[in-house]
């Protein structure tokens, strides 16, 4: 039996109405002891009596119970592992941790190296924009100075004799009449100085020239660069267009063949060339190997070997070396070897540029022109064509060899440094072989 001596205690654990006599003994059987009083546990850390059903702690702050991480089970914070499945939480979300900082760093580095590719892909479009606006602006310039002049007038020059005449002052003459120009003050006449008049001079028999013409004249005369002889030669012309006295040939040239077989090439892969040793391989039959591996196709029916006929793999032992080639060498390779024509040799060089684009063994190489071997070319050619060598002898050899003989050695120190016996036969033979296909 129980003694309640509280009426309100009694009250409020009975929940009845039922008289309240202070002292008095109550039969647990007749009414159960209600006790509603809120369960108490203590805090794990300061060890203080608080609420049962509480998630902090009131007096030290303190998280009471935690959410697995794996399971979702509630558990006291107390313990470092889940009861229920044993995940440690702390090593657990450090490993998420690290696995999310992994994550984030992969995916920077995707946006870093997607970035970079934009970039990279960026600077590659504008650099070829650039490259192409460069080689139009070269193919422009070329154009212009392959352009052809002729003078409207049957002109000489005279050195000038008034009286207080400068002692490097020329008059322009035609058909034996001084030549006057409202744009000339005073009386009128053009007066030329020495280097003008030594250029009317070398011209004006000429069937027609060019820029190149008029510089290369000017470099052979005074001492001066070659891109400082065309500035000059460029305003030459125009002044001589403004004077009435010059004009542009009327001459018709295939222009995009002859940018085309200017065009120089190099081979992208390290080709040797080996006769094929297979059962029932052609006599003729050779295979194309890169850095000793046999290069094939899928563009080749059966194993997808590439294998060449002799004049292919003539061609690519003779030029694989090379720096860069043009169509031109590939034809004059060929016209060494086989008894064709040029013009057929041509063909060929064409056909075969295309077989080998096909098969990704060569690429345009982007090259500027070597303005001294142009230099070189047109020296050669003015010197045979001022000491009248009749090119009908067909022997480059014979002809090289009286240039190099009769000039080179005779006058050293006036000519290109780097030009060769071996360069003028080649430019020698190059000249012999336009002539014949008159190209």
């Amino acid at each position: 039996m129980s003694k309640i001596k509280d009426k309100a205690i009694f009250e409020r654990l009975s929940g009845e109405n039922v008289p309240f006599n202070s002292g008095t003994e109550w039969d647990g059987a007749c009414m159960p002891f209600a006790d509603n009083t809120p369960k108490k546990i203590s805090c794990f850390k300061c060890g203080k009596l608080i609420p049962q059903d509480s998630d902090f702690c009131p007096f030290c702050q303190t998280q009471l119970f935690v959410i697995c991480p794996n399971c979702s089970f509630r558990y006291s914070a107390e313990y470092p592992s889940c009861y229920k499945c044993g995940t440690n939480r702390k090593e657990y979300l450090e490993q998420r941790e690290r696995e999310r900082e992994h994550e984030q760093r992969e995916r920077e580095q995707r946006e870093y190296e997607q970035r970079e590719r934009e970039q990279r892909e960026r600077e590659l479009r504008e650099r070829e924009l650039r490259e192409r606006e460069l080689r139009e602006e070269c193919i422009k310039e070329k154009l212009e100075r392959r352009k052809r002049f002729i003078f409207t007038k049957e002109l000489t020059v005279k050195k000038a004799s008034y009286p207080n005449a400068p002692s490097g002052e020329y008059i322009l003459y035609n058909k034996g009449n001084v030549l006057t120009s409202s744009s000339h003050l005073g009386n009128g006449i053009i007066t030329l100085n020495e280097s003008a008049a030594y250029l009317i001079e070398m011209l004006k028999d000429r069937t027609t020239f060019t820029l190149l013409d008029i510089a290369l004249l000017l470099t052979d005369k005074y001492d001066v660069e070659l891109s400082t002889a065309i500035d000059d030669a460029y305003t030459l012309v125009s002044s001589w267009k403004n004077l009435s006295i010059l004009t542009e040939a009327d001459i018709k040239e295939d222009i995009q063949e002859e940018l085309e077989r200017r065009k120089r090439f190099i081979f992208s892969k390290e080709l040797t060339v080996k006769k094929a040793s297979y059962p029932n391989a052609p006599s003729d039959g050779y295979i194309l190997y890169n850095k000793g591996n046999v290069l094939t196709s899928s563009s080749h029916l059966g194993n997808g070997i590439i294998t060449l006929n002799e004049s292919a793999a003539y061609l690519i032992e003779m030029l694989k070396d090379r720096t860069t080639f043009t169509l031109l060498d590939i034809a004059l390779l060929l016209t060494d070897k086989y008894d064709v024509e040029l013009s057929t040799a041509i063909d060929d060089a064409y056909t075969l540029v295309s077989s080998w684009k096909n098969l990704s063994i060569l690429t345009e190489a982007d090259i500027k022109e070597d303005i001294q071997e142009q230099k070189e070319r047109s020296w050669v050619k003015n010197y045979i064509k001022s000491h009248k060598y009749d090119l009908a002898w067909k022997d480059p050899n014979i002809i090289s060899g009286v240039i190099y003989n009769e000039y080179i050695i005779a006058h050293k120190g006036r000519i290109p440094e780097r030009l060769t016996l071996n360069k003028i036969q080649h430019y020698v033979k190059v000249m012999i072989l336009q002539e014949d296909a008159n190209i």
